[in-house]
């Protein structure tokens, strides 16, 4: 089992790092107040941790579910599909520049800034000169889409239509804007429901480009 912590209110003997690989162990679908309650058996005074270390426990291994800090993902994202593509599976990585990164950006501040004017019930004009313009030499990853080995010989058997849910990500510190994920779902001969056709992740808020986005 693991070594009594220490005594004092609110801290532990053990590291970050070690709260964090247990409580990814321990599978728990983290939340808030939920750190103290899953590390209270193991733990002394894990109902006295401060605010910030459950919160930065929390942030960890949500992290940590996600495959680590997104400038160490994306660096692995380039092998990723090409383990994807080798299995047979079809998957697009979208680049863009600075100046359409910027654009979607606007877009999802001044859909946020015109949600938080409804909620105050006020109508402040939204001020797109406080977004910085981004470096113009840098890239970036606007969309990732997935889709089966089978797709391709299936596609001419399925019915024309489809259908697309959208869901927004959820945000964390370190993505303001995390954007959405679509799932496209057809239909067989037998009007039977042929489920993951195809999945999408784009950075941009989820409208009428991200749906169209979402049926290429």
């Amino acid at each position: 089992g693991m070594p009594a912590a220490s005594r004092a209110a609110g801290t532990s003997a053990y590291t970050t790092a070690q709260l964090q690989t247990a409580l990814t162990l321990l599978g728990v679908d983290i939340r808030g107040r939920l750190v103290q309650v899953a590390l209270g058996p193991y733990v002394q005074r894990a109902h006295n941790f401060s605010t910030t270390m459950s919160s930065t426990l929390t942030q960890a291994v949500r992290m940590d579910s996600h495959g680590g800090p997104p400038d160490e993902v994306l660096k692995r994202l380039p092998a990723m599909a090409a383990a994807f593509r080798e299995t047979g599976w079809h998957c697009e990585i979208i680049i863009e520049g600075a100046e359409t990164m910027r654009k979607i950006i606007l877009e999802q501040a001044e859909q946020q800034h015109k949600n938080d004017q409804k909620e105050k019930g006020t109508k402040e004009p939204f001020d797109a000169s406080i977004f910085e313009p981004l470096p113009p030499d840098k890239k970036y990853v606007t969309q990732v889409s997935l889709a089966p080995p089978w797709i391709e010989a299936a596609y001419p058997e399925l019915s024309p239509v489809s259908m697309s849910d959208f869901a927004h990500c959820e945000q964390t510190k370190d993505s303001m804007f995390p954007g959405c994920m679509a799932s496209r779902i057809m239909q067989d001969a037998n009007m039977s429901v042929v489920d993951d056709v195809l999945h999408t992740r784009f950075c941009g808020p989820a409208g009428m480009d991200s749906i169209e986005r979402g049926y290429k």
